[in-house]
């Protein structure tokens, strides 16, 4: 008679929202019963509770010992013990009878370090008394095989000296065996406990600190499980299990939804729920209890919950550690790589998953995923350390469906907080307190695609964790009875990102009434379509000192933006205001508005308003008052923000803008600020004010027929003013560009019914009051005119032509005569084209009066005399903004000539074989240009497409967020990299083209430099993929001249692994003792000081200091930016006091950076780092990249200098490394191309396998200066 044990598991009803419920085990065994067979010459010898197990057969290595069992099972206080020899690695125990395997007892090993592997095909059931007492991993597992290399251990085997190394896979292709787990089951730290079964149900303990735990369920037909690097992939997909959303409740509850299911499983029948409507199936992994790879002493480990069906009732799941471990259920991010992906992932509310860092390191990352459905109601929490270190990434995604109704906590007390993602088909937000427990089957019965949101479960999200929800088609808030959706305070940002895809199906929409509102925080809606009601970012307060307003930007990317009431405002009572948030709104059809408020407003001390910028691409602007002033009853006002509006295929109409800058009792304000209106149709307004106590701002109104302006009001000097531009210092203009037929209406100041103003309009120097008609042109002084368009200018008056005597040939004045050039004008330093925030959102560009470089010849095949006067105007205006930022002194020589750089270019040509060009990209005219030079002595100059400043920001600012998130996919990331692309590199590709250009080394403007150019796509490859890059302050500030190979170069190495107030760089020591030639040349940690690094560089005997440690760029002076030694921060101003420039250094590398993105500042400090150094070159990174990315790029870039290739070519060939995978880790190790075994980062040895082919890996490194 066939023994079997009988074991009960109930699962409450689903209206209680149970999914596990407790296991009650009858017929544990009272005695051992290990009977060996005669296959393996195992011996079992038994003395008291003592169960010895010895003999076996060796495999040919002496490695593997193979034991093989009729039968299996430990009693209470029992203990199994493995003899072994000290040589083996790893003992195998089979059990080929019909028995399941039932321990209540210890398992250990004695004699060696050797990893256990049980194998019984019909279960295990380890009971509440089970313990393990082992040196290294243990895994038990139902396979019906044990795969090495190409060999597979079966039940038949004969031979087991052929079955050496490490086992490969397990074959799941017969048998349906379970594992049921009780017991507190532990290994020692670091290393690895899995559970790999057709069907894992566990209400025990499973510990594995600062090591892998593992538990799989799978289903049975399906191919081998993969073991390599120690983390589970699977050969093929899993197949989808045999029940639909829809039909779960009956699945666990039955038809009858008050009765629980029993679970009962037999060595007979395996598991089933008795009952229930259907049987469960194979791949079932049911959880609770405790399941941890925490570690108190290193980095947290890694939990992989896998199967078809994984379900977590009542469990704590722990990865926390020094820094956050991972944890996978259900599947990887995305659903990508190899881990086997579940058709359907549950977890209940009282389920607790923390992957914390405790010291000084980031929050880890949880993965929830399912192909099917995902249902999660728990706590997640992924801190980061408290010492310091970021928060980590949570990822809660159900592909076909989507139900979360938990928390996340993501916060960071010394560090920026952690990003989750929920990235299914659709999102729902729906009302109130979200599906209560009695609703959840209606919840899943819902439309297979629809994620399911609580309006109170993104509530209580902590307010500086970032939060993304991601839809690949509809993002949708349903009307909600409390009117808002009022997330927490906080620093953290909110993104809504609906087609996700990029296919134009994606909207997002919520009811017009409801207001979204997130005080302080960031928020962006990106979608095909966009209908919102009122979004408000603002902070209104009665205190003092209060926050600043968040950002708001919309981007509808195939339709029209409608929303309600904007505020991003930041107002108190009190004292001391802070900045108003920033609106952006961008669309390719119409935008509707109520209006829009970034004001600054305080009893003293209000601080600057934020700027908003509309821009329909074919449609109509309508918006109601836009409010970006700055305003202080007593004492001090900030700037007034920027109104700029563009609608190129349509009309505008708004309210009153308002852009002043005031302060009651004193001018000590800041300046007004611009209103910038461009319309093919007509604008209508209600009045503008842009005045200051100060300096005023501008007006500049250009329609492509009438401007109606339909109200006036009191300015500052007590005139009817709509149009207002008054100031203190004699400032503000006003420009009005309208298109009116001469013969038609006139525009009239003092009646706009047509074509005018109602009232008068005015700047500190001029007005123009009514009754006044205009016909074509009218100025008053310098500060306003009235221009109409439809009358032609006059013409141009030309000298009288003398002719030739006779018999006297006129001189040839073909188009390329010499011709000398016009005067150079001043370049003020202060101006700039473009100005980025702090927070990296763009902001409209302030006109100046007259464009610098307005005369450039577009595409001209050489390079006349007026194209060069214009290079050297753009080259002296950047070149001043350098050295005002840096502090450099003033120029010692003359500006370089075109023929200075293009014989400089034919030397880098031929000294180094590869053709070179510089590209200048700036803006001229608020619009996109592109300059190039080659050594063919040309000057190519050509527009971009019609893109503006702000519409380009927009854009630059979408792609850095998404090109800097490894894990995001490429459609969401590469539509921003390939339009930038079409602006950037599509005009002169051709060209590059046809010149034969290998190398481009890139001269940016404002709002550019921070972009990852290696990262833009043409559609088919990125632009590293065709081209070596760098990026130059400006010529005439580089050493540009060929420099000699770095193949010998010698190498300081420099360095610090731990910080105190930083995360620390784990890689840091096998960076340095990579890339050093001579080990004396390292300086880590207490070495890495300020007297050191002089000392080493005064001895003249290095060409190349490379630098691993925290280099920030900041926003503010450069003095705000510094170089973390041991010792002390190294200010950006204070670098040229080491002596660089009198050392032999020609090269510095900053292998750990953080630059502030789109911040202009912050861009200055990056661009200018070799400057500011006074070396040729310097290598880093614009954000902060993984330390064992960064090894994995240094060790390619290394390799490639000392090959001999350029600097440029060197970081290209890294990158490409990188980006085709020939780099990855694996179980801590690090492996470059070819296989080759890079540094063994033990820290991360638990960490799986992984590679970093996202651009955020790699597109960060940049040659700066001399890129030859």
């Amino acid at each position: 008679m066939r023994s079997y044990c009988l074991v009960k598991f109930t699962i409450a009803a689903v209206r209680s929202s149970a999914l596990i419920g407790a296991l009650a085990v009858q017929a544990l065994p009272a005695v051992a019963q290990v009977v060996p067979t005669e296959a393996t010459s195992t011996q079992v010898n038994v003395a008291g509770p003592q169960v010895e197990i010895e003999g076996g057969t060796y495999s040919s290595a002496g490695d593997n010992l193979f034991h093989e069992f009729e039968q299996f099972s430990l009693g209470a206080g029992q203990t199994a013990t493995f003899l072994a020899a000290p040589a083996a690695q790893n003992i195998f125990g089979r059990i080929a009878g019909d028995y399941r395997s039932v321990i209540d007892g210890r398992l250990q090993v004695r004699g060696g370090q050797a990893n256990l592997y049980l194998i019984n095909p019909a279960g295990f059931l380890f009971g509440p008394n089970a313990a393990l007492n082992l040196p290294a991993a243990f895994t038990a597992t139902t396979a019906a095989g044990i795969g090495f290399g190409d060999s597979l251990w079966q039940a038949d085997a004969v031979s087991y000296q052929a079955f050496t190394g490490s086992p490969t896979h397990f074959d799941f292709t017969a048998a349906a065996g379970s594992i049921i787990n009780q017991g507190q089951l532990s290994v020692a730290s670091g290393q690895s406990l899995a559970l790999l079964g057709h069907q894992i149900f566990n209400t025990g303990e499973l510990s594995a600190p600062g090591g892998s735990l593992t538990v799989a369920a799978v289903r049975s037909g399906q191919l081998a499980l993969q073991a390599s690097d120690g983390v589970l992939s699977l050969e093929g997909s899993l197949p989808a299990l045999p029940l639909t959303p829809g039909s779960l409740p009956g699945w666990l509850t039955g038809a009858d939804a008050d009765h629980a299911a029993q679970l009962t499983v037999t060595a007979e029948h395996g598991a089933q729920l008795s009952g229930a409507a259907l049987p469960l199936p194979s791949g079932t992994a049911l959880i609770s209890g405790r399941l941890s790879s925490a570690s108190a002493d290193t980095a947290g480990g890694s939990l992989y919950l896998l199967g078809s069906a994984v379900m977590l009732r009542s469990a704590e799941l722990d990865a926390s550690g020094t820094s956050g471990g991972q944890i996978r259920i259900g599947g990887d991010f995305q659903g990508q790589g190899g881990l086997p992906r579940a058709s359907v992932t549950l977890g209940d509310r009282a389920t607790q998953i923390a992957a914390d860092a405790l010291t000084a390191g980031d929050g880890g990352t949880v993965a929830i995923w399912a192909d099917g459905l995902t249902a999660f109601e728990g706590a997640i929490r992924a801190r980061g350390g408290a010492i310091a270190g970021s928060g980590g990434q949570v990822e809660i995604s159900g592909k076909a469906q989507l139900i979360f109704n938990g928390t996340v906590d993501l916060e960071a007390p010394q560090g920026p907080p952690g990003t989750v993602l929920f990235d299914p088909t659709d999102i729902a937000v729906v009302a109130g307190s979200g599906p209560d427990d009695a609703a959840l089957p209606t919840v899943l019965a819902l439309t297979p695609g629809v994620f399911t949101l609580s309006e109170a479960a993104l509530e209580a999200l902590a307010g500086d964790a970032n939060v993304v929800l991601q839809a690949t088609n509809d993002i949708t808030i349903a009307p909600l009875p409390d009117g808002a959706l009022t997330f927490q305070t906080g620093s953290g940002a909110i993104t809504f990102l609906a087609d996700a895809d990029s296919d134009g199906l994606g909207q997002f929409s919520m009811a017009p009434a409801d207001t979204l509102q997130a005080a302080g925080r960031n928020l962006t809606i990106s979608a095909a379509d966009i209908r919102a009601g009122g979004l408000d970012t603002g902070i209104s307060a009665s205190s003092n000192n209060i926050g600043d307003g968040g950002r708001i930007e919309l981007m509808a990317t195939r339709g029209a933006i409608q929303t309600q009431d904007l505020t991003t405002a930041s107002r108190t009572s009190g004292n001391r205001a802070g900045r108003g948030g920033d609106i952006f709104l961008i669309a390719d059809g119409p935008i509707t508005t109520g209006s829009l408020q970034t004001q600054s407003e305080a009893r003293n001390q209000a601080g600057s308003a934020g700027s908003v910028v509309l821009q329909s691409t074919s449609g109509a602007i309508s918006t109601g008052d836009l409010r970006v002033n700055a305003y202080a009853a007593n004492n001090t006002a900030g700037e007034a923000g920027d109104i700029v509006l563009s609608a190129p295929a349509g009309a505008i109409s708004a309210g009153q803008l308002v852009a002043t800058a005031i302060a009651d009792e004193n001018d000590n304000t800041g300046s007004g600020g611009d209103v910038f209106l461009n319309a093919q149709g007509d604008i209508t307004l209600s009045l503008v004010a842009v005045d200051s106590d100060r300096a005023a701002g501008v007006i500049d109104l250009m329609a492509g027929q009438t401007v109606r302006v339909l109200a006036a009001a009191p300015n500052r000097s007590g005139t009817m003013a709509s149009l207002s531009a008054v100031g203190s210092e004699g400032s503000g203009r006003i420009e009005i560009d309208y298109f009116q037929n001469p013969s038609g209406s006139p525009f009239t100041v003092g009646d706009p019914s047509r074509n005018g103003t109602q009232g008068a309009i005015v700047t500190s120097q001029a007005q123009l009051s009514p009754p006044e008609s205009i016909f074509e042109q009218r100025t008053v002084g310098d500060t306003l005119r009235v221009i109409n368009q439809a009358v032609p200018e006059p013409p141009t008056i030309s000298p009288p032509v003398v002719s030739p005597a006779p018999n006297v040939e006129a001189p040839d004045m073909a188009e390329d005569s010499p011709v000398t050039a016009p005067p150079q004008p001043e370049i003020d330093a202060r101006q700039r084209p473009a100005e980025i925030d702090s927070l990296g959102s763009p902001q409209p560009i302030r006109r100046t009066e007259t464009s610098d470089i307005t005369d450039v010849s577009v595409l001209e095949p050489t390079a006349p005399p007026a194209a060069v006067a214009a290079w050297q105007r753009l080259e002296q205006s950047l070149a001043e903004q350098y050295r005002t930022y840096l502090g450099l002194p003033a120029a010692a020589g003359p500006a370089p000539t075109l023929d200075q750089v293009t014989t400089t270019l034919a030397d880098v040509a031929a000294a180094t074989q590869v053709k070179p060009a510089l590209v200048y990209l700036y803006f001229s005219n608020d619009q996109l240009e592109l300059m190039l030079i080659t050594a063919a002595g040309q000057i190519v100059r050509q527009p971009a497409a019609e893109v503006s400043s702000a519409q380009f920001a927009s854009v630059a600012q979408q792609f850095r967020q998404t090109i800097t998130n490894r894990v995001l996919r490429p459609e969401q990331y590469l539509p921003a990299a390939q339009q930038l692309y079409q602006w950037l590199m599509a005009p002169i590709a051709a060209e590059l083209q046809a010149q034969n250009i290998q190398t481009l080394t890139f001269i940016l403007d404002d709002g550019l430099r921070s972009l990852p150019l290696a990262a833009l796509h043409d559609g088919e490859q990125f632009l590293i993929e065709r081209y070596s890059l760098g990026l130059m302050p400006a010529y005439s500030l580089s050493q540009i001249e060929p420099d000699r190979p770095l193949d010998s170069a010698s190498i300081l190495a420099m360095g610090i692994a731990e910080f105190d107030d930083q995360a620390d760089l784990i890689a840091v020591p096998s960076e340095l003792a990579l890339i050093a030639k001579d080990p004396t040349a390292i300086f880590l940690n207490e070495a890495a000081t300020l007297a050191n690094l002089r000392s080493q560089l005064q001895r003249q005997q290095f060409e190349v200091a490379h630098i691993a440690t925290h280099a920030v760029f900041q926003s503010g002076t450069a003095e705000n930016s510094y170089l973390q030694l041991w010792d002390q921060r190294l200010r950006l101003d204070q670098l040229r006091q080491l002596g660089l420039s009198d050392s032999a250094i020609s090269l510095l590398v900053l292998s750990a950076c953080t630059t502030a993105l789109g911040d202009q500042d912050a861009e200055f400090g990056f661009a200018g780092v070799a400057l500011s150094a006074g070396v040729p070159s310097a290598l880093a990174s614009l954000w902060s990249v993984s330390d064992e990315a960064t090894l994995g790029f240094m060790a390619g870039f290394y390799a490639q200098l000392n090959a001999g290739a350029t600097r440029a070519e060197a970081v290209r060939q890294a990158q490409l490394a990188m980006l085709r995978g020939q780099v990855h880790m694996a179980r801590g190790v690090l492996y470059g191309p070819g296989q080759q075994s890079i540094a063994d980062l033990p820290e991360l040895a638990n960490s799986g396998r992984w590679d970093f082919t996202h651009p955020a890996h790699w597109s960060a490194f940049t040659m700066i200066g001399n890129s030859w």
